[in-house]
């Protein structure tokens, strides 16, 4: 395919269905409605805007989950380099007690504030992310009372090209970096907070991201991801056995 410039605007709409492990046993579905917007020279701002539903044999939670806004700023681009650093934040826009009966894991919201930085660079067809996310503080749901640690990422893709299909797949470390703290059911006969043994290992995910252009304004975009390496603990609801998602995308 022949290379062109970027566009300047991209606004889509997807789909996401995702399930955890056997033993909590929670499909999630999401329908997102995603955009990126060049504003300044060589700056564009990404926004995420999420409405989950949690479904498990403990009962269903749905709404608006949490918003993720994000800057990316170029600093170096050619033909053969480029290097992009991101800025940005999650904001605790979901409910975290949608349904005040169940504890985060079945939450639409995280209830917490985080902030998120990166930085990606791309070499002909390879790319590289490293990021960082600050977790925000203890989760506003009255029954979990999460304090999640920070996170540290690592992603490595590949990009290539068929004409009117493009594939990228990709290898995702995540490194939480400390334990989670719950509130204490026993409190006040003992401390108010407990940690969480066994929440912070490491994660790998393989992601195949996937795209077909069906004209010069619109494409079909996919993804499947799964880990090869996950937490047992999933506490937070953010741990996915499997992950597929498909959209379509306006590019102007």
């Amino acid at each position: 395919m022949q290379k062109e410039e970027s566009p300047l605007h991209r606004i889509g709409i997807s789909y996401i269905f995702g399930r955890s492990s056997k033993t909590d046993d929670v499909t999630y579905h999401t329908a997102r409605l995603n955009g990126t917007f060049s504003i300044l020279e060589g700056g564009q701002v990404s926004l995420l805007l999420p409405f989950n539903l949690q479904s498990s044999p403990l009962g269903d939670v749905r709404g608006l989950g949490d918003v993720i806004v994000v800057w990316n700023q170029d600093v170096v681009k050619s033909d053969d380099l480029s290097l992009k650093l991101q800025f940005g934040g999650r904001f605790a826009s979901g409910d975290a007690n949608g349904d005040p009966a169940l504890p985060q894991l079945y939450q639409s919201g995280l209830g917490s504030n985080d902030v998120l930085f990166g930085a990606t660079a791309s070499v002909g067809q390879w790319d590289g992310t490293i990021g960082y996310q600050i977790a925000g503080g203890r989760s506003s749901n009255a029954i979990t009372r999460l304090q999640r640690s920070d996170d540290f990422l690592l992603r490595i893709g590949y990009a290539c090209s068929f004409e009117q299909f493009s594939v990228h797949p990709s290898l995702l470390f995540i490194q939480r970096l400390g334990n989670s703290t719950v509130a204490n059911a026993s409190y006040p006969s003992g401390p108010e907070f407990i940690e969480l043994p066994d929440s912070a290992p490491s994660q790998l995910n393989l992601q195949m991201d996937g795209s077909y252009f069906l004209s010069a304004l619109y494409s079909i975009e996919a993804s499947v991801a799964f880990p090869f390496l996950k937490r047992r603990v999933n506490v937070d609801g953010l741990t996915r056995a499997v992950t597929v998602s498909v959209g379509i995308v306006m590019a102007f």
